[in-house]
């Protein structure tokens, strides 16, 4: 089960210090929510333009061990990120974890759930820490944590353009 996930060997070994959550209601079938996301070429569709995303590789069918390498740009800065798929469940989420990155720790769960025959709830949990101890932590502060926020509700507006009237019920962000 992808809740049980939350127990994972990267999350004891990278030590998460925040949390993000975010919950959007899409107005279309769980099983065209979850083919969207599961299309990695579709991130980028997802993404502020100001991030420059850009897929480098994905290392084969989206499965659990998959590898997707990206480039984005973070305060115009351009970095390497890479993920995993941790946990792959068709219909029902996913887990993506951070190999190389901007992060000392980032786990994003992505679930689904049917609401209804036509709409979706779709649920978003990040665990993250940012990287340089107390000086990440003020970067958090000061940037990080607003930053994500930005990120997901563009994510909510850019889900409204693509499926139709979205409606985000929040996005926090608070310390482990």
């Amino acid at each position: 089960m992808i809740a049980d996930a939350i127990r994972s060997d990267y999350l004891a070994a990278r030590k998460p210090t925040y949390k993000l959550r975010a919950r959007t209601i899409v107005p279309a079938p769980v099983t065209e929510v979850f083919e969207f996301f599961s299309r990695p070429e579709n991130l980028g569709v997802i993404t502020p333009a100001n991030m420059g995303f850009a897929i480098r590789s994905v290392s084969g069918p989206m499965e659990e061990g998959t590898l997707i390498s990206y480039r984005i740009r973070v305060g115009g800065v351009p970095l390497k990120w890479v993920t995993r798929i941790d946990t792959w469940e068709p219909g029902r989420g996913f887990v993506d974890a951070q190999i190389t990155g901007p992060y000392a720790c980032w786990w994003h769960e992505h679930r689904f759930e049917v609401d209804g025959a036509e709409r979706t709830i779709m649920e978003d949990r990040v665990l993250y820490a940012p990287p340089l101890g107390i000086v990440g932590r003020a970067a958090n502060q000061l940037f990080i944590k607003s930053s994500l926020r930005t990120i997901f509700s563009f994510r909510s507006d850019a889900i409204r353009l693509r499926f139709g009237e979205a409606a985000m019920a929040g996005a926090t962000s608070v310390a482990l």
